[in-house]
């Protein structure tokens, strides 16, 4: 986007005039102004040419511009509009000429000169420059016109106020935006100050410019603040959705925006001359060749066609072809679909992805669209849900999962959203656990929470009044890093043939230097000698450490040894959990259904992994002891084991009991079921097909070796062994009798 600047400069003796504190006048303050303005516009533009700037000076003996011989006395174009160049900042900055004057020697005249006329010169200057520039259609309506007037309006006068709306039309019809530094935010009527002050005058019509062209008003100290930081420009709304919201059958017609994004600098790349200048200057710019080569022919050259993708399949290679990866492609059409409401607490914040926050508002001019959306966040609201939705920005886009809530304001109802993670998208990492062996005494409790209370911000500041305040402000919080490298930036632009020895750069200013140690005056009077005394400080030897790590480890190892001699379980406090984020299930349908307080009889499995990882209650023995009847009343239950689907659930359901009792330390406890199992199994003919498949599966008892805490040997582990001779009817099976140990099983039956 081209945006056309014209700076207006009055140089009158009020403006050179300081004040009574020897602080800087208001002249001082507006070349400061000027000059980071400038330099911000510079530094943010993607392109020179997208950058016009125009510096107009008010108040000069003189007179020079375009109109000059129409009158538009003591007003002299001193830098007619054009492509950002570094010269007008070194001309306010007073480091170089303009015609052999710098800024600080311009001539002024004490009669000023009227406030109406410096608008119209800036806008025909203006005008001028996009009519050269032959911009067309979408161009054209897409530029940006700004007028910034810096003066006091002491000097200034005002005459012709009956052509101001014939002006503001103009202004208004072309997309002008006039803008006020220096101008009191007061309410004054131009058409009832026309007998009065001239000054006053003039200070209604540029109010009513500015009101009536959504402009702004600042004073100087305001300006001088906000504009020496270099915050980063902020990205016009983009469009990245418009069609329906689907609800069922019912359909809401929205159009999406990107609402919030990560602010990137832009990198030297992108900054370097070739890419600034467009494609004129591409062959300057670096240029990389890529060559494929044959290793098993000599190195020869092999052709772009000839080479395929492929993937590492353990030593093999899969070839992927082209075709292959569009026969492969999801195909999907542009959507934003409901698939559930779900409560606002299950969403949490740790689990957006991205860097954006979508905002989804009704169809422009849709009153129906705007009544049911207004309708549906109002009820979002009220029920404290949020919405999980499809999203597909666009045709064979990638498909999202994107969580919605209601946003409600006065003036719009509209639905944000953020992107959330498949199943697949969690890469869990297990951490050490840094409590263990820890133990927090009352007197650093409290001499921690005494420490935590005095750097408390949120009454860190006093207003005005001298009342406290909030400290934390982070609209106001601006990057070091970027704030530094544009100060840079602009000491080498106004420095530029002098070596980079001969002039060091400057050191941080102060704004910057508050960003690098915020709040430092909240440390003043706090007291941590009593942190001190209670959490020492200690010097500690590396090469000792790890030597009293490993012999910390053997000794633990040697008590284990001895508790399981003496017939006591070494871990029976100190049963091992498995990390709920590891283990949980994060899929919609789990947040959906809440934590898990009995099995059922849909997915077994997960129900009792559910219940084993809570880590609200113990529920292990619990679900242990559900998931064990289920088991018991599937094996009792079947007439006929012909069915797979029953020989796999109890396989899979036993397979998962001693897995999480392993994990768990409490080999007891499946030894027990399994032993169960195992008796309902023997000699019964009916069955057969699950003892067999415990045998081919090779389940067996937790033995010592698999678990310390474990009392049963290796070799009396296996508890199921294969049957060499043909299993007899049931009646047959009744008669026979199985020793508990198993040892004699093949040769009884």
């Amino acid at each position: 986007m081209v945006t056309f600047t014209a700076i207006c400069l009055d140089v009158g003796p009020s403006m050179r005039m300081r004040k009574g504190d020897g602080s800087a006048s208001y002249f001082d303050m507006a070349a400061q102004i000027i000059c980071h303005l400038v330099h911000k516009k510079l530094v943010e533009a993607k392109k020179s040419s997208d950058i016009e700037i125009a510096l107009i000076l008010l108040g000069t003996k003189d007179k020079a511009s375009n109109i000059s011989a129409d009158g538009y006395d003591h007003i002299t174009t001193l830098f007619p509009m054009e492509q950002g160049c570094a010269d007008l900042v070194r001309f306010v900055s007073d480091k170089q000429a303009k015609g052999g004057i710098k800024i600080s020697e311009i001539p002024n005249c004490s009669t000023g000169c009227d406030v109406i006329d410096a608008i119209v010169v800036a806008m025909d200057e203006m005008q001028r420059k996009i009519d050269a520039r032959e911009f067309k259609g979408k161009a054209k309506s897409s530029l940006q016109r700004e007028i910034i007037l810096l003066s006091d309006l002491v000097r200034l006068s005002c005459r012709g106020v009956e052509d101001l709306p014939s002006i503001i039309g103009g202004l208004n019809e072309c997309g002008y935006v006039v803008k006020s530094i220096g101008c009191p935010d007061v309410d004054i009527e131009a058409e009832s100050q026309m007998e009065t002050d001239a000054s006053d005058t003039a200070v209604a019509v540029v109010q009513k410019f500015c009101r009536e062209t959504d402009g702004r008003l600042m004073s100087f100290e305001d300006a001088h603040r906000v504009i020496t930081e270099f915050s980063i420009a902020e990205p016009s709304a983009a469009k990245v959705f418009q069609g329906p919201l689907e609800i069922g059958s019912l359909q809401i017609f929205v159009h999406g925006y990107n609402r919030q994004q990560q602010a990137k600098p832009r990198s030297f790349a992108k900054c370097a001359p070739p890419a600034a200048e467009g494609k004129d200057h591409s062959s300057s710019s670096v240029s990389t060749k890529t060559e494929y080569t044959d290793p098993e022919e000599d190195g020869a050259e092999v052709g772009k066609d000839d080479v395929i993708k492929a993937y590492c399949y353990g030593k093999e290679r899969v070839p992927w072809p082209s075709d292959n990866k569009e026969l492969t492609k999801l195909e999907t059409e542009r959507c934003l679909r409901l698939l559930c409401f779900v409560p606002a607490h299950s969403i949490k914040q740790h689990m957006y992805l991205g860097a954006k926050v979508l905002s989804f508002h009704a169809r422009t001019g849709d009153d129906h669209a705007r009544t049911a959306l207004a309708a549906l966040c109002t009820a979002m609201n009220d029920e404290n849900v949020h919405m999980i939705a499809r999203f597909c920005a666009r045709k064979n886009a990638e498909p999202k999962l994107l969580v919605l809530w209601a946003h409600v304001k006065p003036e719009y109802e509209a639905l944000l959203g953020a992107q959330i993670p498949f199943k697949e998208d969690f890469q869990n990492v297990t951490l050490p656990d840094s409590t263990n062996g820890i133990d927090i005494s009352d007197a650093q409790q409290e001499a921690m929470d005494a420490y935590v209370d005095q750097l408390d911000l949120m009454s860190a500041y006093k207003d005005d009044t001298g009342d406290p305040m909030e400290a934390l402000q982070p609209k106001m919080t601006f990057d070091p890093i970027e704030q530094r490298l544009r100060q840079v930036i602009l000491h080498r632009v106004l420095h530029p043939g002098c070596a980079h020895n001969a002039v060091p750069l400057p050191p941080l200013d102060a704004g910057q230097r508050r960003h690098v140690h915020p709040h430092e005056h909240l440390w003043e009077g706090v007291d941590a000698d009593p942190l001190r005394q209670l959490f020492p400080l200690v010097a500690i030897d590396k090469a000792s450490e790890k030597k009293d790590a490993t012999a910390k480890k053997d000794e633990s190892n040697d008590n284990a040894d001895t508790a399981l001699i003496a017939g006591q379980d070494s871990h029976s406090t100190k049963r091992r959990r498995v990390d709920a984020d590891d283990a949980a299930d994060k899929s919609v349908s789990a947040i959906i259904r809440g934590p898990i307080k009995a099995i059922g009889n849909g997915n077994p499995v997960a129900d009792y992994i559910d219940m084993a990882n809570n880590q609200e209650e113990d529920l292990l023995e619990e679900a242990t002891d559900q998931l064990q009847s289920l088991v018991q009343s599937i094996v009792i239950g079947v007439a006929s084991a012909s069915k797979g689907t029953h020989t796999e659930l109890v396989l899979s359901c036993m397979q998962a009991m001693r897995k999480v009792c392993l994990e768990n330390l409490e080999p007891a406890l499946f030894n027990r079921n399994l032993l169960a199992v195992r008796d309902l199994l023997k000699g019964k003919a009916a069955v057969k097909t699950f003892y067999d498949t415990f045998v081919t599966e090779k389940i067996h008892l937790i033995s010592k070796d698999e678990c310390d805490a474990s009392d049963v040997d290796a070799d009396s582990a296996e508890i199921f062994v294969p049957m060499q001779t043909a299993l007899v009817d049931s009646a047959a099976c009744a008669s026979i009798v199985i020793d508990d140990d198993d040892t004699d099983l093949v040769d009884d039956l």
